[in-house]
């Protein structure tokens, strides 16, 4: 499922390291999350399009709209 606590975590932690994206084990920290829990949540991203990997990095592309829908949500403020 693409909108599970773990997209949601992988999409968040992808939004901080920036355009250059990361790999693997940056994502791993940053969502404090296992390994398997990365690659079952992982998987839908990228088949969904929400996320590429090129060269062992994971990029969350902001042209993608729900991408950038996501960001636009999470910049603001609480309420």
């Amino acid at each position: 499922m693409i909108w599970s606590p773990t997209g949601l975590r992988l999409l968040d932690a992808l939004l901080e390291a920036g355009p250059k994206g990361a790999h693997r084990e940056a994502l791993l920290r940053q969502a404090k999350i296992s390994t398997a829990t990365f690659y079952r949540g992982i998987e839908p991203l990228l088949a969904s399009g929400l996320l590429e990997e090129q060269g062992g990095h994971y990029l969350l592309r902001l042209t993608h709209p729900c991408n950038f829908a996501f960001k636009l949500w999470r910049d603001q403020p609480d309420c």
